[in-house]
């Protein structure tokens, strides 16, 4: 399918509106470079200002913001998890870690009108990585009903779809995951009205920025590793041994360390 030029100048324009409605999170570009974010599936991307080039936008590792004109009369924008790693970076949203950003997310989803949808979606390719994939809705409830329950509920349904995936993978010896969960954490479809267009971008960028703070699962044992570290230097003065870490007392230091035999200088 190739893209006539007065659709891309559609796109063109509604990106300029929704770049003036969230410039801390659209970049400026050129149209020649807005054009490189068009899809010939009749779609746009918004890039975030630290990425180059439409790839690093599709493979982002976080969840994106994008519209279509698909529908006559209509333009349908929302925030997806499209690629494994963003799927598997959002679900870290219920560890206790994230609680304040998960308590914020059902927030603002609570506070959207019944319009917005949440979607769990299955993308299959049976036959090869570059083909078309086939998408099934398996989920789909309005996003003000969101509530903890609920996200639990999504993600068991994503792990359920990650798992098939990777069994057909294995069974078949496929070089490509044949099935993978797709997340539209929320979805609208709005009449050609810049009002309402500006409306759901002011809604959905808060969405959009909290989903944004979610760590990666390396990042969080980081953070831990961390906290647990400091809280175990409160708890303790004295010395240690910068060879094998052993601790002494301030009241109980001896020269040199009984395990290793280093001399203890270092205080903990």
């Amino acid at each position: 399918m190739i893209l006539d030029e007065s659709r891309e100048q559609e796109y063109l324009k509604w990106y300029q509106v929704a770049r003036e409605a969230l410039p801390n999170l659209i970049p400026t570009l050129t149209d020649d470079e807005i054009k490189e974010h068009i899809s010939m599936k009749d779609w746009l991307i918004f890039p975030l200002p630290t990425e180059e080039g439409k790839l690093q936008a599709v493979n982002r590792p976080d969840p994106h913001i994008d519209i279509t004109l698909r529908d006559p009369g209509k333009i349908r924008i929302g925030i997806r998890c499209n690629t494994v790693k963003s799927v598997e970076k959002l679900k870290n949203i219920l560890e206790s870690h994230h609680l304040k950003e998960k308590t914020q997310l059902i927030q603002q989803m609570r506070s959207l009108d019944d319009g917005y949808h949440t979607q769990i979606i299955s993308k299959k390719k049976e036959y090869n990585l570059a083909q078309a994939p086939k998408h099934e809705t398996l989920f789909d409830a309005k996003s003000n009903t969101i509530e903890e329950a609920k996200i639990e509920q999504i993600f068991n349904l994503v792990d359920e779809i990650r798992k098939r995936g990777i069994d057909k993978k294995s069974e078949q010896g496929l070089g490509f995951l044949p099935e993978a969960p797709v997340i539209d954490l929320v979805v609208v479809s709005l009449p050609l009205d810049e009002e309402a267009f500006r409306s759901a971008l002011a809604k959905i960028g808060p969405i959009f920025e909290i989903c944004r703070r979610v760590k990666t699962r390396s990042e969080i044992n980081f953070k831990r590793k961390r906290a647990e570290k400091v809280k175990t230097k409160a708890r303790f003065e004295g010395y240690i041994c910068h060879n094998c870490q052993t601790k002494f007392p301030m009241d109980g230091k001896p020269r040199f360390c009984p395990n290793c035999g280093t001399y203890i200088s270092n205080l903990y």
